[in-house]
């Protein structure tokens, strides 16, 4: 008769994520976007705060699909993703234009944009959360839009 383990009990709970941070939703706010034309709203966002003078700004992450500290270093989550990259991390920091790539992840195949049209403000930078508003738009000569319109509150990250 095989009996569960308690080691066996605890790798199953690490490996379902008790006990882990879950994944970072929007703490505030409603962001919404269209990738080629296709709607989506933003449900999880992380800022990603500079801890070493190797990284300029930090950026920001925004997206449909769950996001985690440390997403940042692995490959863009399906559904659609925005990364903003900001110049300054603080008060205030008025992007103009701001640097938006858009990731479109279909599970089979992806597609990205860079738009560099709009504007971001960075409102309140804290220890633990980020606000911002971001209005951007571009329609290409196909007529296609991409937009990403609204204002966030985000999970702040270390990023080095």
């Amino acid at each position: 008769m095989l009996r569960p383990s308690f080691h066996g009990f605890i790798l199953a709970l690490g490996l379902l994520g008790c006990g882990s941070p879950g994944p970072a939703v929007l703490l505030d706010g409603e962001v919404t976007g269209s990738f080629n034309g296709t709607p989506f709203t933003i449900l999880h966002g992380i800022a990603l705060k500079p801890t070493s003078d190797n990284v300029l700004g930090g950026a920001i992450m925004l997206s449909e699909a769950e996001l985690f500290c440390g997403s940042e270093d692995e490959p863009i989550p399906e559904g659609h993703t925005a990364l903003i990259t900001l110049n300054h991390y603080g008060p205030p920091s008025f992007l103009t234009p701001p640097t938006v790539q858009f990731f479109q992840n279909t599970g089979t195949e992806g597609s990205t944009i860079t738009i560099h049209e709009g504007t971001a403000q960075i409102i309140a930078p804290l220890d633990k959360s980020l606000t911002g508003t971001i209005a951007v738009g571009f329609t290409d000569a196909e007529g296609h839009l991409f937009e990403l319109n609204g204002f966030f509150e985000v999970t702040t990250c270390p990023w080095d």
